[in-house]
């Protein structure tokens, strides 16, 4: 998640661990975002980096403790149920939920082939 803050509150660093997030259901109840997020400042490209004629956000996230099969359908599901994108936007899942998609897409060709392969070797040999 990256937080742009006005000009006059750069320099407070350390404060930015104390802005309030507001928690669900509870009018007035917030916790200081340092609760719940780890804040620093990094070097790198910030939002909108240009790709081939887009634009490009990039919103990052870690799995600890779930596997990776499971968790990425039930988060796309939940993201495409509220996240309404405008005319012109678009959403794209990359990183490892990408390459093992692409994994198993090359792995619906190769074992049938495989299979097939085998077969036919197979009844080669017994037909002497």
């Amino acid at each position: 998640m990256t937080i742009r803050i006005d000009d006059e509150f750069r320099d407070a660093v350390d404060d930015v661990g104390d802005l309030p997030i507001a928690l669900p259901g509870g009018v007035g109840t917030t916790i200081p975002l340092g609760f719940i997020a780890d804040v620093a400042v990094k070097a790198g490209g910030g939002p909108g980096i240009a790709r081939g004629r887009r634009r490009n956000v990039a919103v990052k996230a870690n799995l600890l403790g779930r596997d990776q099969g499971s968790s990425s359908p039930r988060a796309m599901a939940k993201v495409g149920a509220r996240v309404k994108l405008p005319p012109g936007y678009y959403m794209t899942w990359g990183g490892q939920f990408e390459n093992q998609q692409r994994a198993l897409a090359r792995l619906k060709i190769i074992i049938p082939i495989s299979i097939f392969l085998i077969f036919v070797l197979l009844s080669g040999r017994s037909a002497r």
